[in-house]
């Protein structure tokens, strides 16, 4: 049976669930971000069950809950959750040596005594999931009949069915990755936990440093990449298109420190900010303001700072995972990164990466180009059953890495 991980780190057990937090469920295989709100129902459904998560506030991240009558009821004993979970036996070898099958049981539906009405009736009286089960294996005719393997996949699916656990986790950057592939990897350009953990090592993100993001992955390497800053340093982010800066950190429960080292900017802003600059270089009066619409004032303003903070001093690495061609961008946002700085480039796409390896090739001020595949396969790790998981991500992507220096002359 697969175990179910928890986090037990400090700073995950020791932080409580504070209202309008998000909170990462994690029910079976199953994962969901919700954001806790104790002042209206606060329902929400989850796998075809109806949970109320107003009791989820003041208690701390890590906690396991029993669904009872549509509510979260804390448990106390974990290790008893977790001897419930696991199965006690061990069935290596035993339907072998016995030469035991399945091949005379039929399944007719006439095998279990109780019916639909009679567990449902159980369950609305409050009886535990456990002395549910215990009646359904009592009055079935054919468990006893069944291989060792047979009835530990039976008993499995029952405790699945009739004790339903949910262990509320701290949202991290891979559980959303995991959440966003599992709903719909293409608005993630398919971006697996693993390419991201790798575009992450690459950029060498610090505490501190100085960061240039433009990414189209709903804010997911935004969010990497702030949550290892840690609320120093600073991360412009330069989006390509018009469409809403996604809040995927804000899911994250950052601080308004941490929150405060994300600056946003469309590309088509700060190419107005950079045509002002030249224009008031070169002398030629810069074109005038509306002064009355504030709005422009204030967005302006923001525009320039963020420019501002741009061009402060180079940045210390540039990642692109975006959905349009990579080699115009890499270009334009090129000069604002300083020497001996990492450049990172994904794509789900080989074809686009190899247009822009031999770009930085051609450019004669780029080392160490690289284009790279990774393949992760999940295993299930159980005795005598260890095998790849039947079900897996298909869709892979490409890393392309390099590193800025100062161009030779010709």
């Amino acid at each position: 049976m697969a175990t179910v991980s928890v986090s037990t780190t400090s700073t995950a057990s020791d932080r409580l669930i504070q209202n309008t937090d998000f909170v990462a469920l994690k029910k079976d295989d199953c994962v969901r971000i919700i954001r806790v709100d104790n002042t209206t129902s606060g329902s929400f459904w989850f796998l075809k069950e109806r949970i109320e998560i107003g009791n989820l506030v003041g208690c701390p991240y890590g906690s396991i809950f029993r669904i009872v009558g549509h509510k979260l009821q804390r448990i106390e004993n974990v290790e008893e959750f977790f001897s419930t979970l696991q199965n006690q036996e061990d069935f290596r070898g035993q339907d072998a040596v016995e030469g035991k099958d399945n091949r005379n049981i039929v399944d007719d539906g006439r095998a279990q005594k109780l019916s639909k009405d009679d567990i449902q009736l159980m369950r609305d009286q409050g009886v535990s999931g456990k002395e549910i089960i215990e009646q359904i294996v009592e009055n079935s005719s054919t468990f006893k009949e069944k291989t060792e393997f047979s009835k530990a996949k039976y008993l499995k699916k029952k405790r699945q069915k009739y004790m339903s656990y949910v262990i509320a986790m701290l949202p991290t950057v891979r559980l959303l990755t995991e959440v966003y592939m599992s709903q719909d990897s293409s608005k993630i350009l398919n971006l697996r936990p693993e390419y991201l953990g790798q575009l992450l090592s690459h950029l060498n993100v610090q505490s501190g440093g100085r960061y240039l993001v433009s990414e189209t992955c709903r804010g997911l390497v935004v969010a990497g990449v702030a949550d290892r800053l840690a609320g120093q340093g600073l991360l412009v982010h330069v989006s390509p298109d018009t469409s809403p800066f996604p809040n995927t950190y804000q899911q994250l429960n950052m601080c308004e420190t941490d929150q405060s080292v994300v600056h946003s900017i469309f590309m088509c802003h700060l190419d107005v900010v950079i045509s002002e600059r030249s224009l008031q270089g070169s002398g030629d009066p810069s074109p005038q303001i509306n002064k009355k619409e504030p709005r422009n004032i204030e967005a302006r303003k923001r525009y320039e700072m963020i420019y501002d903070l741009l061009t402060e001093r180079p940045m210390d690495g540039l990642v692109l995972a975006t959905r349009f061609h990579p080699v115009h961008l890499t270009e334009y946002l090129l000069k604002f990164v300083g020497l001996s700085k990492p450049v990172v480039i994904y794509n789900p796409y080989r074809e686009p990466l190899l247009e822009c390896c031999q770009y930085l090739r051609d450019r004669g001020d780029m080392v160490d180009v690289r284009l790279s595949e990774t393949w992760c396969r999940s295993y299930q790790v159980l005795p005598d059953r260890t095998r790849p998981e039947n079900n897996m991500y298909g869709p892979v992507g490409y890393l392309l890495t390099a590193i800025k220096a100062q161009e030779l002359p010709r």
